[in-house]
């Protein structure tokens, strides 16, 4: 501040004061110069530039805030001027730029250089953060889904961003260019980063859409016919979230309808279309929402083919993308998903040990499909694989779909070979390769006990450095017998032989009593430039493999195999392992794999005279202070099954590896509430073999699928009995699942007042008493007749009302109902209130604004979700709501009052949010009882808020 002062602006405040990063600058349309520049910290500024000098002129300060500021993920700001709409836009990108940190694209726009610049709903960005959504996502995470059958190319995006946009005169094109990364299933392309270009163009409001394809020069005039937009599609609802996982498309199909040039929407989304072939411009209405947008020929770079593409937005700024797939007939489409099955499943020859085909019910364009499998045991029908018992051998699965498509069905087998399970007994496990053991029984020497390969070492050494000089080992009690004790002063030189080759493991028992980053457990180098370290507290005080060699072209890479285990614990006694075969490394803690990583350099193979390994010791840090036990080396890399069973339990029976398979065995499912199928495994561990028996087969079947009772029956427990065989030795072990019937959806939550805010259900913690502000008090609350036992009562004024438990409601899909009963009336105070920030909220409000309607209010994102009523006083009235995305609907008795579209999300991006009742930020408090407040985590039907309604109904 010094160096260079603001006026006004004594200190620096990095929350609201720009960064002085990601400038660009403009020229307005009369050729004025301006800069746009600031991101994260306070936010986005803009200068008016001096032209000569290239310095802001005199007397800005720090210039006209924007948009954004506390910090906000908000950068890299772009501003241009579009002679086609006469506005300028104003664009940046929200969320983390990483994989997988939810990067997008968000646009406002303004007449005038400085702004203010506003979204679609009218909203001035300058207040824009993150969770709140504000601006227009012009671009997110998506992608075009190719499931099986689909052979359109899948593509997609994942957290494109801080772009630039240009207006070119000579093409007479809106020009988009951005960096990008890929999804997952694609990142093996262009190293999963690159720059895409797209156009964009401007739809009937004055706002850019984005072209979903790459931009490709397209020659001469570019109109889609009545005949050309007719087809199958797959499409993009964007949405306006910062998604970290891509939006992936549906299928709809576009048809002419009784005007040529308007038509109807089919498949996963209904609706209208109105387009006009003279200026590309389309309107769409899907579900309620209206988009509008433009269609256009584009350059399909996947399948090298052009084809229409339709980009449009909706009143509230949501963007969707189509693009059309190949004309093709049901027949072709059957054929299709033939040849993909061929493909996708292994031939009989490929032996198949454990994994998941994704045996989805449904394929491309609406294709249904039904699964069945020849062997359950080995194949379930929602494409689980387990392997058989060894002596039955390799087995042969035909998997079969039943398909289905505009009437046409078909049937087609593919047969899959399922590998045996290998057996592991002590036998096998005793003849395992055991290279070298130490004991640490009061010696250093290699016991060659346990050993079997009849290779003989020198004894490790004692040794204050790796240079030899002597020290002094003592010895503590240890797990098995005696264990070595460092204490930082030395650690141990063992035979730079005891691990040859590209195969190994290395196991022992380790008890750190201090944490000293970067101290190594197992050290091995060749030299200062080529070792690898394995550390119990590497640089993220965790459990690592930690590596680095110069390459011959003098390249110095870094290996990092990290691990789950962080910190690693202090005085207590672990086992761990770590195997190596031909640059894969797979660590173990306490009989667990618990890291694996690929591109390990090998550091066993031909090692150069003065190679060292150590236990403690490095070249440059002191010593471990740490104690080990029983360290053995194997010339194979042993598996998670073979380092815990000889290991870690050190089992010597083989009914002992059959109980502790028992032991082990686990369905991962809530069994106290089953609504959909279990997972019960085919195999357990050390390759047992499992089957399973239910006590009703026709709730749970063997295989663990569900059949739930129909709606008005009883619940249902199930006894699920498994018999696990190893070596020939059996176990078996049951487990007890309620079934629940069929009926209305388990709220959440459910306050009750029966004396109390409690929540009944036992999610969420009590509410308690609060005043205006959500500020607890400790005043009494008080409760009086409700509709079903007691109600909550507010006195009105400045009266406490409730505040409950956080995020009852954590996104955007949701139902809530009560019983109110209000006293009086006072116009925006509110009786049921939500907010994930001041600026973003909901607000059940008994007298709405306006023309005094009770309804679901929200705002700063403005939407009055009216009844059309205005609720009466001292009654009781039953309210309730479901969110089904922007899709709100309002129930008044029972009785659907209203439905209405582009509900705001309040509450997906936010990190926290809170809830009252008769209490808000700033009206006087709710007058008046309520009672029955339940929540639910979804859209619920209609007639489960009748007899949520019939409850109190009935109880009155």
């Amino acid at each position: 501040m010094a160096t260079y002062p603001v006026d006004g602006v004594t200190e620096y405040n990095a929350a609201i004061h720009p960064n002085a990063i990601d400038p660009t600058t403009f020229y307005d349309k009369d050729g004025g110069l301006w800069m746009v520049y600031g991101s994260y910290s306070g936010g986005i500024f803009v200068l008016d530039i001096d032209e000569t000098s290239g310095m802001p002129v005199a007397g800005q300060g720090f210039g006209k805030k924007l948009a954004g500021g506390d910090f906000n993920a908000m950068e890299g700001p772009f501003v241009f001027y579009s002679p086609k709409s006469d506005y300028y836009y104003l664009m940046w990108s929200n969320g983390g730029f990483a994989d997988g940190e939810g990067y997008n694209v968000r646009v406002a726009r303004s007449k005038t250089p400085d702004g203010p610049y506003l979204d679609a709903e009218g909203r001035d960005v300058i207040d824009a953060r993150v969770n709140n959504n504000y601006g227009v996502k012009l671009i997110g995470s998506f992608n075009f889904d190719s499931p099986l059958g689909e052979t359109a190319t899948e593509w997609g995006y994942n957290a494109p961003g801080h772009n630039s946009a240009m207006y070119d005169v000579e093409l007479d094109k809106h020009l988009f260019v951005s960096h990008t990364r890929f999804p997952v299933e694609q990142q093996a392309h262009e190293n999963a980063h690159a720059v895409r270009v797209h156009e964009m163009w401007v739809n009937s409001d004055g706002w850019l859409v984005l072209s979903p394809h790459r931009y490709a020069p397209i020659e001469g005039v570019n109109y889609v016919d009545n005949q050309d937009i007719q087809g199958d599609y797959r499409i993009i609802f964007h949405e306006n979230d910062t998604n970290t996982e891509e939006h992936q498309s549906l299928y709809i199909n576009l048809s002419q309808g009784n005007h040529v040039f308007k038509g109807n929407i089919s498949g996963a989304a209904s609706g209208t279309y109105t387009f006009s072939e003279n200026d590309s411009l389309i309107n769409i209405t899907i579900d309620g929402t209206n988009y509008n947008g433009v269609v256009k020929w584009q350059w399909n770079k996947g399948e090298e083919r052009l084809e229409p593409v339709i980009s449009a937005m909706s009143s509230s700024g949501e963007m969707i993308w189509a693009h059309k797939l190949e004309d093709k007939t049901p027949a072709e489409l059957l054929a299709d998903f033939q040849n993909a099955m061929a493909d996708y499943f292994p031939t009989e020859t490929e032996i198949l040990s454990d994994g998941n085909f994704l045996l989805a019910g449904t394929g491309p364009r609406g294709l249904t499909v039904s699964w069945t499998s020849s062997n359950e045991y080995l194949v379930r029908r929602s494409g689980a694989i387990y392997q058989g018992p060894s002596d039955l051998g390799d087995q042969q699965v035909d998997i079969t779909a039943n398909v289905t498509y505009k009437g046409q069905s078909a049937t087609y087998t593919e047969t899959v070979t399922v590998k045996a399970l290998e057996a592991i007994n002590m036998t096998i496990l005793s003849a395992l390769p055991k290279r070298a053991h130490f004991s640490f029984d009061e010696t250093l020497a290699e016991s060659g006990t346990l050993t079997n390969e009849g290779v003989t070492f020198t004894d490790g050494v004692a040794a204050a450095n790796v240079a030899g000089d002597p020290a002094t080992a003592n010895y503590v009690d240890g797990p098995l017998g005696k264990a070595v004790n460092l204490d930082g002063s030395y650690g141990i030189l063992l035979d730079p032989s005891v691990i040859e080759g590209n195969e190994y493991t290395v196991s022992f028992w380790l008890n750190q009593q201090e944490q000293h980053n970067f101290r190594p457990a197992v050290f091995s180098a060749r030299s200062a430039d080529y070792w690898q370290s394995f550390l119990p507290a590497s640089w993220n005080d965790g459990l690592m493999m930690w590596s680095h060699w110069l390459e011959e072209d003098a390249s110095f890479p870094w290996f990092d195999g990290t691990t789950s285990v962080v910190p690693y614990p202090i005085n207590e006694w672990h086992h761990v392992a770590y195997s190596f075969k031909e640059g894969t490394i797979e660590i173990f803690y306490d009989g667990k794999l618990v890291g694996s990583a690929e591109g390990l350099e090998d550091m066993h193979t031909d090692k150069p005279d003065g190679s060292i390994i150590t236990l403690g010791l490095n070249y440059w840090d002191p010593g471990l202070v740490a104690q080990f036990d029983e360290l053995k080396v194997y010339s194979q890399a042993l598996t998670e099954e073979e380092i815990s069973a000889l290991e870690y339990n050190m089992f010597t029976e083989d009914a002992q590896m059959t109980a502790v398979a028992k032991e082990n065995l686990s369905i991962a499912a809530d069994l106290t509430f089953v609504v959909a199928d279990l997972p019960l495994a085919g195999t357990g561990m050390f390759a047992s073999s499992v089957v399973w028996e239910s006590s009703h087969p026709a709730v749970i079947d063997q295989f663990g699928y569900v059949t739930r009772p129909t709606r008005g029956n009883e619940d249902v427990d199930v006894t699920l009995t498994a018999t696990i065989s190893l070596a020939g030795i059996t176990e078996t072990k049951s487990f007890t699942a309620k079934v629940i019937a069929e009926g209305p959806p388990r709220p959440i939550a459910r306050f009750s007042f029966e004396g109390n805010l409690a929540d009944s259900t036992g999610n969420f913690a009590d509410g308690q008493a609060a005043v205006n502000g959500l500020i607890p008090t400790d005043a009494a609350t008080i409760y009086d007749t409700g509709i079903v036992g007691d109600a909550f009562s507010i006195a009105g004024g400045s009266s406490a009302g409730a505040k409950l438990p956080n995020n009852l409601i954590t996104d955007h899909t949701y139902s809530f109902a009560l019983w109110l009963k209000p006293s009086s009336l006072s116009q925006f105070t509110t009786a049921f209130f939500g907010a994930a920030s001041a600026n973003s909220w909901f607000s059940v409000v008994p007298y709405g604004p306006g023309a005094g309607n009770t309804m679901l209010w929200s705002g700063t994102a403005w939407f009055d979700g009216d009844s059309g009523v205005q609720i009466p006083v001292d009654a009781w009235t039953h309210f309730a709501v479901t969110v089904d995305g922007g899709k709100l609907s309002i129930y008044l008795n029972g009785e659907l009052a209203n439905e209405l579209d582009g509900f705001p999300d309040v509450f997906t991006a936010a990190s926290s949010s809170e809830f009252s009742l008769g209490i808000n930020y700033w009206d006087v408090s709710f007058d008046g009882l309520i009672d029955e407040l339940v929540i639910f985590a979804e859209p619920i039907e209609a007639t489960d808020i009748k007899e949520l309604f019939d409850e109190g109904n009935l109880a009155e």
